[in-house]
């Protein structure tokens, strides 16, 4: 699968590669992106016609062995910074540094503005076996075995393209990263086996081959690490991921997984019939945005925002008589009946729709334009008697599935009926007590009705709903601490997905607790924190497809409202109420 069969390359015959040439040959092309057409709103870089911009590059390791590599170099690198650009050096599948890893390198510069190098594992005069992934006895097998089984000797070849990289002029030697596909994605985890850190900025591992048996780790891991995976990779089992996380917690590493639903092996490799668009697209952003962290481009930040922006509202589930709630809704500014936006439906946690959910309501239609809903699951009489305790009320809707995920859909119907919301285009996300809502949500509810299900360090101790038909179309995400959720409860989860043709992203971080997104608790982490939210925001982009829509003047106000009704939004003056313990706390101007 890692073979590009019918590419003809130089770099990837199967009789030899004689990558040889004491005389570097550039190749330059006009960089331009090839965008493939979808029905979201998706920008895929890249592809099959993605113009090559290298130049050839001999190097050594310590023993002398010659090897040939390809570098690229941004378009401005006549204004470099004075310590140079960060650098991604880029380990190639098992075909060897031939057209495609030539591209990625080739984006790498001239997409995100760093150094990109195509490294050679292999040596320019290795003879390379015919291609046979189905013989583990083949001579193709065993060639690449001598890598695999042995990660002293991989690491090995990786260290000579990092020490040459790092002695560029072009290069800042302290922000080097690792990318590896395929093959290459193996080298990175054994290159981090060994404890090497000279890749100190990071490493991402693509669509690596982990099977049963891959040696453990044998030193602390110093680089952050990104792993990404697909559902049906057969070299990325379930089973591997429990033994990766495993190995990866004991050498106290910092790192992300994640899986994407229906893909296989070699799923970025746009040569590849297992290319998949969708999860090319979703995992070259995911690496970028944390190259862009680790080369301190940007700094983690996802800070509550200074001040609140929600008005109160009362809506009933009309499934359960009338039972009545109250919910709190935040509409950007330029939001109008004109300009109805999409919705955001947030779940609350164990205490209820409390500051936290209202602070996320204002953060999220501050960052993305689009009405937020703190949707209330207990009820408005629940809400003002706290004397039971906020667990004996999660545990009623956690012990009655099918309750809980009726009260969601009250509040999904409410919003869809809202004449500020553009009623095609509403997502549910759910925080801890309500991340495990939104799951059960996923499972027997009304997906149809949904663009995207996200759910937060959810709860899977109280077990799933046996599974109803899922809608192929929605989009489920779920951000899991590796401390908080049991991995063994996230593959079972991801096998009901699976049976159910369910499309998923399923993303875990490491020293990440239960409510690690919850500010200013002591669970929070910023990084995962951080990365979760980008993450949902992609899926939002994605799914809501909202980007060429043009403005239309608004004609009215956003806000009618004068007394509190069912179904009025109460005008926001500045404050917001919030009930404890019987009181009517107004608080105004914030700031955290």
């Amino acid at each position: 699968s890692d073979q590009l069969a019918y590419l003809p390359s130089p770099q990837s015959s199967t009789k030899e590669t004689m990558r040889f040439g004491v005389l570097a040959l550039s190749i330059l092309f006009t960089s331009t992106a090839l965008l493939f057409g979808h029905c979201c709103a998706r920008e895929v870089i890249g592809g099959p016609e993605y113009p090559i911009d290298v130049t050839a590059q001999n190097y050594t390791d310590d023993e002398g062995t010659l090897f040939q590599g390809f570098l690229s170099i941004p378009n401005n690198s006549g204004s470099a910074p004075d310590d140079g650009f960060p650098a991604v050096v880029i380990l190639h599948d098992s075909s060897g540094a031939d057209r495609y890893e030539q591209q990625r390198a080739t984006m790498i510069a001239q997409e995100l503005g760093y150094v990109g190098f195509a490294a050679d594992m292999y040596g320019v005069f290795t003879q390379v076996p015919a291609t046979n992934f189905f013989n583990p006895q083949s001579e193709y097998q065993i060639f690449l075995r001598q890598y695999t089984s042995n990660q002293t000797f991989f690491a090995k070849r990786i260290r000579a393209a990092v020490d040459f990289v790092k002695t560029l002029d072009v290069v800042d030697s302290k922000r080097v990263a690792l990318v590896g596909y395929c093959f290459g994605g193996t080298g990175v985890i054994q290159y981090l086996n060994v404890g090497e850190n000279g890749a100190s900025a990071g490493a991402v591992s693509i669509h690596p081959s982990l099977p049963p048996g891959t040696p453990g780790l044998a030193a602390n891991i110093t680089p952050p690490v990104l792993v990404l995976t697909g559902g049906k990779d057969f070299l990325t089992s379930p089973m591997s991921m429990i033994a990766l996380e495993g190995n990866l917690n004991g050498a106290q590493a910092t790192w992300e997984t994640t899986r994407y639903a229906g893909v296989n092996h070699a799923w970025t490799n746009w040569f590849n019939p297992s290319y998949d668009e969708a999860a090319d697209s979703r995992s070259w952003q995911s690496m970028a945005s944390f190259l862009d962290s680790q080369f301190s481009e940007t700094d983690y930040n996802n800070e509550p925002p200074t001040a609140i922006s929600v008005q109160g509202v009362t809506y009933t589930d009309k499934s359960d008589n009338n039972f009545s709630f109250q919910g709190y809704l935040s509409v950007p500014e330029d939001v109008c009946k004109e300009n109805p936006a999409p919705a955001v439906v947030i779940i609350h946690d164990m205490d209820g729709p409390t500051l936290y959910e209202k602070q996320r309501a204002t953060h999220i239609a501050d960052e993305t334009g689009y009405i937020t809903f703190v949707a209330d699951i207990f009820g408005s009489d629940a809400m003002k008697n706290t004397e039971n305790a906020f667990e004996s009320k999660a545990q009623l809707y956690l012990e009655n599935k099918e309750l809980f995920v009726s009260r969601i859909q009250a509040a999904i119907d409410f919003i869809r009926s809202h004449e500020l919301v553009d009623s095609d285009n509403i997502s549910l996300v759910g925080f801890s007590f309500g991340g495990t809502g939104s799951i059960y949500y996923s499972l027997i509810g009304n997906t149809s009705e949904v663009k995207s299900i996200v759910s937060f360090h959810a709860s899977l101790d109280s077990g799933l709903p046996e599974a109803k038909t899922i809608n192929p179309e929605v989009q489920i995400l779920i951000l899991s601490g590796g401390e908080g959720d049991d991995i063994t409860d996230i593959n079972f989860l991801e096998s009901v997905y699976i049976a159910q043709n369910a499309q998923y992203e399923i993303s875990r971080f490491s020293n990440a607790q239960g409510g690690f997104t919850v500010w200013n608790s002591t669970n929070y982490n910023v990084r995962a924190s951080t990365r979760s939210f980008d993450s949902m925001q992609m899926i939002f982009e994605e799914v809501f497809n909202t980007t060429e829509t043009p403005k239309k003047p608004c004609l009215s106000k956003n806000v009618t409202g004068e007394e509190p009704e069912s179904g009025v939004v109460t005008p926001f003056t500045g404050g917001f109420s919030l009930s404890l313990i019987g009181l009517s706390v107004v608080i105004s101007n914030i700031f955290f």
